[in-house]
């Protein structure tokens, strides 16, 4: 029991070192001084020795393992996590290499779980043994997907959820006199979002230089949302067409905030049918006791 006790606390390390640790592949010193915020030291030694232990113990097999997963991951799934990642918001300044550590860890830390019970408890046979250990790992390789994928729905939602009001906040804006940059500014100082973290993004790109209609289209990748979607292809036909950019905000406030309206219809549509599930599972089985509970006893005096 003890040795079961202590390989899982090793498995769930491994996984929460692997999620809240992790960073680039290969890191300059500079770089993991920066980020450690480690004060002046006379020599390479003292830097290294200031390097939580954690990192300095684990880093090189979490590198490793990263490296190895990602040999034997095909370039297209590569690409895959690396819009998921976008779309999620970058959850804890990710990379593609990082995602991919984590993956490796979950697989080996619940392989490893799995194996320690079935040694200790279950003793199973060799096949059921294997499979298990086996299964374990697969389970382990995905889990970290399924948490990705919820941070990037959730992320989506809050999206979908603020566009009305902040395309309505943006046409405000732009009829009050303001240009639609001014008009992203005013919105970010008044809200604060996924939505207007990626308006901010696509201004300071348009500062930097980049072309708008590119930074875009780079906003529609980043957050996969329909919606979005749509209002980035109208302003983009407007910039073509040279139509009144306030116009275009207006239809598409309108047209936003008509969806939203849709959607809660559905929702509420779909609530009895959702609720049928936990009536009959739970508020039944207690209604029959209060109601028959009381015959029983007499039934039973009856045989």
């Amino acid at each position: 029991m003890v040795f079961i006790i202590f390989g899982i606390i090793i498995g769930l390390g491994l996984v929460v070192y692997g999620s809240i640790g992790v960073r680039q592949f290969e890191e300059g010193m500079a770089t993991r001084l920066s980020r450690y915020n480690l004060r002046t030291a006379s020599s390479l030694t003292e830097l290294e020795l200031q390097i939580p232990r954690s990192e300095r113990i684990l880093g090189p097999a979490r590198r490793s393992i990263a490296r190895r997963v990602r040999q034997v991951t095909p370039n297209g799934t590569i690409e895959n996590v690396q819009v998921k990642l976008l779309q999620a918001g970058n959850p804890k300044d990710m990379t593609v290499q990082d995602f991919l550590g984590i993956k490796g860890m979950a697989a080996i830390a619940l392989a490893v779980g799995a194996f320690l019970f079935m040694t200790f408890l279950v003793h199973p046979d060799v096949v059921k043994f294997v499979l298990i250990i086996i299964g374990a790992g697969v389970a382990g390789f995905f889990l970290p997907d399924l948490w990705l994928r919820q941070i990037r729905k959730k992320r989506q939602e809050e999206i979908q959820k603020f566009m009305a009001d902040a395309i309505d906040l943006l046409a405000i804006s732009v009829e009050a006199g303001q240009g639609f940059d001014g008009a992203l500014q005013t919105l970010s100082s008044r809200k604060h979002n996924a939505l207007t973290e990626e308006f901010d993004r696509f201004r300071l790109e348009t500062q930097a230089g980049k072309g708008r209609r590119d930074a875009l289209r780079d906003l529609a990748d980043r957050t996969g949302v329909e919606d979005l979607n749509t209002f980035v292809a109208a302003l983009i036909q407007a910039d073509q067409l040279g139509i009144g950019i306030s116009h275009v905000l207006k239809t598409q406030a309108e047209e936003l905030r008509i969806k939203r309206r849709q959607r809660a219809e559905e929702k509420a549509r779909q609530a009895p049918i959702k609720m049928l599930f936990p009536l009959i599972l739970l508020m039944f089985p207690s209604l029959f006791i209060v109601i028959l509970g009381p015959a029983v006893p007499t039934l039973t005096n009856l045989h």
